[in-house]
């Protein structure tokens, strides 16, 4: 049997000897090393300067016109009152000496329910509505019952 002679040449020439492997390896650690410690030196000696600019303050000046504000008229038992829209209902209804029973104070229950211009309300989660409309309800109020 002939033996076939090849070209190839055996993989262990192919490859570079373990001790250049090391060298080469020890070069990028210690480049690596290098870069680390540049960056920790330029992080520790840059410092940031943080400038803030606000707008000038406008100076609030008193308004004296009373239109835009509009007070709601509540009455109870011919009792008349004027309260800010948004107001909860609660303490208006408390001031014109109406007292419902609360159980839950969330709303869930109804027992504090009254009757706020001819609505079922709750007035534990209510607010003052805002003024109405008419004229003649402006003037007259909403009616509470209970």
């Amino acid at each position: 049997m002939k033996q076939l002679r090849s070209n190839r040449q055996p993989i262990s020439s192919l490859l570079p000897d373990t001790d250049t492997l090391h060298s080469q390896a020890n070069e990028r650690m210690k480049s690596s090393r290098s870069l680390s410690m540049l960056m920790l030196l330029a992080s520790l000696t840059i410092t940031r300067l943080h400038a803030f600019v606000t707008a000038p303050l406008k100076i609030a000046t008193p308004s004296f016109r009373t239109s835009n504000l509009q007070m709601t008229i509540l009455s109870y038992n011919g009792k008349k009152k004027d309260f800010k829209p948004g107001t909860p209902l609660s303490t208006a209804v408390q001031q014109l000496g109406l007292k419902p029973t609360y159980s839950c104070k969330k709303g869930d229950c109804a027992t504090c329910q009254i009757f706020l211009a001819g609505r079922a309300t709750k007035p534990c989660v209510a607010k003052v509505p805002e003024a109405p409309k008419l004229k003649s309800l402006q003037e007259k109020g909403l009616e509470i019952r209970s």
